[in-house]
């Protein structure tokens, strides 16, 4: 951080939040960032950031609404450099159960917000979503049961069924992670 530009630094000692913005096209998420800390504009090296100087991004994240805030762990649990994605199941795909499952939006907004711990309640929508990930028709809403009846009855194949309770209780905690500490 010491070599960041000596007032961007300063404001980051005094507890100020500070965003890299990339010189990507694309910052999304850190201007998401930004707007979440009531920040009129960021500070970042060379001076002031205004929130609005993409205004296609911000555009992009007030027409997204709630999802804007859950992004970070989305993009994590779905697959990303250093967390696996489901087998066969890439992000469209993932986004298209998102969108017909809502409910996951709140715990994915809440599991981007770096929390010390995935609590049980969470992990039950968390198991819901990956039911509906790998069968939209599924009864069921626990994945040991839903592996179960697609191995067993349906007869998929071993990498067509989602992972166990305990496998995806650890994806979550390596999803967790980025957004909340390395991102």
């Amino acid at each position: 951080m010491e070599t960041l530009e000596s007032s961007t630094f300063a404001e980051f000692t005094k507890g100020n939040f500070t965003v890299h913005k990339t010189a990507r096209p694309f910052s999304l998420m850190a201007i998401y960032q930004a707007h979440e800390q009531n920040n009129a504009h960021v500070k970042g090296d060379g001076g002031a950031i205004g929130l609005l100087e993409d205004v296609h991004v911000h555009q992009i994240a007030m027409a997204m609404g709630p999802k804007a805030a859950a992004l970070p762990f989305f993009h994590a649990f779905s697959g990303c450099d250093t967390v696996s994605a489901f087998h066969g199941k890439g992000k469209k795909y993932t986004w298209q159960t998102w969108s017909v499952f809502q409910r996951a939006t709140p715990t994915f907004t809440k599991l981007s917000r770096t929390p010390s711990a995935i609590g049980d309640e969470d992990l039950l929508i968390i198991e819901e979503f990956v039911v509906l990930l790998y069968d939209r028709s599924s009864p069921y809403k626990e994945v040991n049961e839903a592996r179960l009846d697609l191995f067993a009855r349906k007869q998929k194949t071993y990498d067509c069924i989602p992972p166990t309770k305990a496998a995806l209780r650890e994806h979550c905690k390596r999803a967790v992670y980025n957004p909340g500490h390395i991102w």
